[in-house]
């Protein structure tokens, strides 16, 4: 805190503005009560877990079709309109979700919440790093983004503590407060300040740079690995991410005990980023195949169903998560020169979007057959796959060196 303290007292008032606009962002985002009822509410509307998979198969893929066209749009129209634009999609999608409950509309909001999610992925950091550039700042922008995550987190811990106060009290609230709140969200993203010297995105080059860029990636081990590590071990938690809720609704919790544990999470997620930081060399040299060996022994523990084991299986996994969320980035940040940059990680994206769909209605499938937690054995399967990869493309470019 000291530190981003002292970077604050270091920027002209208009960066500090920008600052606090851009982590209020990230903040209200999370706070609001819409995450915390989100798949209960849906699979309480007759959605099977297949259907439900299929939302949210319609929201993954919305998300890699509108990922160009949003670049190409921030690139000729600027960064806040596009921004402003996404909050604006995610307002919509929380009214389609609280006025039009079925599986139609469920699959509308899905498509809204795909666009905000491409509006604003990128777009949000472009904003706030060519704005520090414009005042010779920018060597704070690693600094200014963690003080903006701690806020993310914040604001989730406390969404989720207020939401199951007030969904316990009644539905009705949670989702007229969930409403407000992105409609506050919405208003938020007006106050942001384009930059005087907006750099480009190059999404309008994508098909151009395509090719070089997968063979790129091909024949450099570190972005494989990456790669392979998103679409394997972080997407299996974010398959089994979005039962967290609904298990705890299963094993017949309140809604305050589950905004209670929701929010200690964020805690949790606080040490594996204090964790991350402190590894030694020997470790980080194993780390991606530890990771995915942990996240598939917790997995394989909230598959027994049992309160105990659940809880403590979710909480350890969200440290497990924070590790791998900021280790794998801090690799990718390796690449920040590269002029295939921005295109390698659309390839990731991509990936992983496509791993998730596949994924994730094979999980819909087994939950509905043999019962939701029998399904996390899938999501255990998945992450320990990652470990049959990492040394495939090394051996290729060994061999094409010699």
């Amino acid at each position: 805190m000291k530190k981003i303290l002292d970077i604050f007292r270091q920027l002209p008032l208009s960066l500090k503005k920008l600052v606090l606009v851009f982590a209020f962002l990230q903040f209200i985002y999370y706070f609001n009560f819409f995450w915390l009822i989100q798949n209960i509410y849906i699979l309480d509307h007759g959605v099977s877990f297949t259907q439900l998979q299929i939302i949210l198969a319609i929201w993954s893929a919305s998300v890699i079709i509108f990922e160009i066209p949003s670049g190409i749009l921030a690139d000729k129209w600027g960064r806040k309109p596009i921004i402003s634009v996404g909050k604006f999609a995610f307002l919509t999608a929380i009214a389609i979700f609280a006025f039009f409950p079925s599986f139609l509309g469920f699959a509308i909001m899905a498509v809204a919440l795909g666009i905000h999610e491409a509006f604003i992925s990128g777009a949000q950091e472009a904003l706030l790093y060519d704005n520090l550039k414009d005042h010779q700042k920018e060597k704070f922008f690693g600094r200014i983004i963690a003080f903006a995550i701690t806020c993310r987190e914040i604001g989730l811990g406390l969404g989720a503590l207020v939401a199951g106060v007030v969904t316990q009290t009644n539905v009705q609230w949670n989702l007229l407060g969930s409403t407000i709140i992105a409609f506050l969200g919405f208003i938020t993203s007006l106050l942001l300040v384009e930059s005087k010297s907006q750099s480009k995105s190059g999404e309008v080059l994508f098909l151009k740079h395509l090719k070089s860029s997968v063979k790129k990636a091909r024949e450099n081990h570190n972005l494989v690995r990456l790669i392979i590590f998103s679409a394997t071990v972080i997407t299996s938690y974010v398959i089994i991410s979005e039962y967290f809720v609904v298990a705890l609704e299963r094993l017949g919790m309140s809604y305050v005990a589950i905004g209670i544990l929701a929010a200690v999470e964020a805690l949790f997620f606080a040490f594996g980023s204090y964790l991350s930081q402190k590894l030694s060399q020997s470790i980080r040299a194993i780390i991606y195949p530890l990771l995915s060996i942990l996240i598939a022994i917790f997995m394989l523990m909230v598959s027994q169903g049992t309160a105990m084991f659940v809880i403590a299986g979710y909480l350890v996994l969200r440290t497990i998560k924070a590790m791998a969320e900021i280790i794998s980035t801090e690799d990718w940040q390796k690449h920040v020169e590269s002029e295939e940059r921005a295109t390698t990680i659309s390839i990731n994206s991509f990936l992983r979007n496509i791993s998730y769909i596949i994924f994730g209605f094979l999980f819909g499938r087994m939950a509905d057959r043999s019962g939701l937690f029998r399904a996390f054995c899938l999501t255990a399967l998945l992450s320990a796959s990652y470990l049959i990869f990492p040394r495939i493309p090394k051996r290729k470019i060994e061999q094409k060196s010699t």
